[in-house]
């Protein structure tokens, strides 16, 4: 019963962990855009290194 139960569970978990990296993805290339918009910037050069 118990092992039935995580079957059906894990690919939903596995479903929402793939949204939440896509969302992440997608900030942290907004991140390097909006970087490379203020490569001047000494303060958005520090944040954009510890991206990396």
């Amino acid at each position: 019963m118990y092992k039935a139960a995580l079957k059906t569970i894990t690919p939903i978990i596995i479903k929402k962990l793939n949204e939440k990296m896509m969302i992440n993805n997608e900030a942290s290339i907004a991140t390097i855009i909006n970087a490379n918009r203020e490569i001047g910037s000494p303060k958005m050069t520090a944040r954009f290194r510890m991206f990396l």
